[in-house]
């Protein structure tokens, strides 16, 4: 849980840029990523979805990419 679950908050970013379905491909893993996003620890400790999508398009822009 402890080195899997801060990859959550990539998700977003990674299903937009890579048109990708996480969620249908990994429906058991997304569950589970839920399920401890419900856990204030987890929670407050982690970056907000989509503030870190929006940094990674700023990134994306600066480096050239888009």
């Amino acid at each position: 849980d402890i080195s899997l679950i801060p990859f959550y908050g990539r998700f977003k970013a990674v299903e937009i840029f890579g048109n990708i379905d996480i969620e249908s491909e990994c429906p058991k893993f997304i569950a589970w990523a839920k399920r401890c996003m419900k856990i204030e620890s987890v929670f407050k400790s982690l970056p907000d979805q989509d503030k870190l999508y929006e940094f990674i398009v700023e990134m994306r822009k600066k480096l050239g990419i888009e």
